[in-house]
C-alpha cells in the first residue's frame, strides 16, 4: 500500500474503513483474469481504462502478434497499477464525503 494510502487509512474511522474496502473489493480487478483475456482476446485494456490502446490492439493484431508475447508480462503491472489507482480514488471520495 502507497505511504497516501497508509496515512489516508490511518485518519479514517472503522466506517470509512468498511466502505473503502467494500468499494475496492468492487472494483478492483484481478491479475490472473486480466492475464487470461490478454492471452485470449487482448482486450484486458478495455478493463483496465486503456481504450486507445485497446482499440489499438485490436486493429493490430496484438500488435503484429509480438503484442500478445509481452502483454503476458505487462499486465500484471497495469492491473497493480489500476488498483492502485481505484484506491486512491475511493479514499480521496471518502474524505471528500465526510468533510475530512
Amino acid at each position: 500500500m502507497p505511504a497516501t494510502l497508509r496515512t489516508a487509512w490511518a485518519n479514517l474511522g472503522q466506517h470509512q474503513r468498511d466502505v473503502f474496502v467494500e468499494g475496492c473489493a468492487r472494483r478492483r480487478r484481478s491479475t490472473v483474469a486480466m492475464v487470461v483475456l490478454a492471452v485470449l482476446f487482448s482486450i484486458q485494456f478495455f478493463f483496465l481504462r486503456k481504450a486507445g490502446l485497446g482499440i489499438a490492439c485490436l486493429l493490430t493484431g496484438g500488435f503484429f502478434g509480438i503484442g500478445w508475447i509481452v502483454f503476458w508480462f505487462v499486465t500484471p503491472s497495469m492491473v497493480h497499477e489500476y488498483n492502485r489507482e481505484i484506491a486512491s480514488q475511493i479514499a480521496q471520495y471518502i474524505r471528500y464525503a465526510e468533510g475530512t
